[in-house]
Parts: C-alpha cells; sequence; structure tokens
C-alpha cells in the first residue's frame, strides 16, 4: 500500500477516535441539526464546524484537567528551577567556549591573512606571465582580483 495513503487513513482513524471520546453529541443529534440546517453548504458547514469546535474545546479541557494538575503544577516549578539552572550553565560554558575561540582566531587571523596575501600576490605573478597575450584584459582582470583581495582583506581585519 502506498506510504501517502497509509498515512492518511491512519490520520482519519485518530481524527474518528478523538471525535468519538470528544464529542458529547451522539450521532442522531447530529444528524437532526444536519436536517434542520436549510442551506445546503452554510448552514450544515455551520453545524460541521461547530462540531469541530467542540470536540476540540472538549479535548483541550480534558488535557488541561488531566496535565494541569496541582501535582504536575508543583513538578513544573521544581523541575523549572533545574531548567534554568543547566540553562544557565550552559550559558556560561558557552561564554568560556567563545572566548577561547576567539582568541584561537585572533591567532589563526594573521596567518589566514599573509595566505591569502601570499595567493593574491602568486596570482598577479602568474597573471604576468600570460600579459603577453592580451594585456588589456590581463589587466582588467588584476584590478578585479585586487579590489577582491582588498575587500576580503578589510573583512578580516575588521573581525
Amino acid at each position: 500500500m502506498n506510504k501517502k495513503l497509509l498515512l492518511l487513513l491512519w490520520g482519519y482513524a485518530a481524527g474518528v477516535v478523538a471525535t468519538l471520546m470528544y464529542n458529547k453529541k451522539n450521532p442522531s443529534e447530529i444528524s437532526s441539526e444536519l436536517e434542520q440546517a436549510k442551506d445546503v453548504w452554510d448552514d450544515k458547514a455551520k453545524v460541521f464546524f461547530n462540531n469541530f469546535i467542540e470536540v476540540h474545546k472538549n479535548l483541550l479541557d480534558d488535557l488541561k484537567a488531566n496535565i494541569f494538575t496541582p501535582e504536575n503544577k508543583v513538578l513544573f516549578e521544581r523541575k523549572k528551577e533545574e531548567f534554568f539552572k543547566i540553562s544557565d550553565e550552559y550559558m556560561k560554558k558557552a561564554e568560556i567556549l567563545f572566548d577561547e575561540y576567539k582568541e584561537k582566531w585572533k591567532n589563526y587571523k594573521e596567518e589566514w591573512i599573509e595566505k591569502l596575501e601570499k595567493f593574491y600576490t602568486d596570482t598577479l605573478k602568474k597573471l604576468d606571465d600570460v600579459k603577453d597575450v592580451a594585456p588589456e584584459k590581463v589587466e582588467q582582470v588584476k584590478k578585479k582580483i585586487t579590489s577582491y583581495f582588498e575587500d576580503i582583506r578589510l573583512k578580516l581585519k575588521r573581525i
């Protein structure tokens, strides 16, 4: 069976179970409401929508009653403090780690700028070797490379 069809059937089954559990009206009451609806689309859609909302409201009320019990509220308050403690510890460790990498970055930044400058000068030398073929084009490329190099070097120095 197709995976999408199977997921659709599971969703449909879950909806039916939720409706059966949380709809306070029996099927004959809903049928009666649908029969009384005059306009085929608007009134019947309202009946459907109202029942849909009622089922979800009943579901949420049930969850509130069973999940937000006084015991669970106390547990939440106790765990909330633990959560904040863990969060604070994480933030402190993250700050330490950030400071360590900031120091390492300062060391590596100079090295990267040096490598970039070497690559730049090597590239310009290679371009000079082929300058005889198309001098104007080579000068255009050198200007673009120089502009790009200066831009990257400035960005690295600002960091």
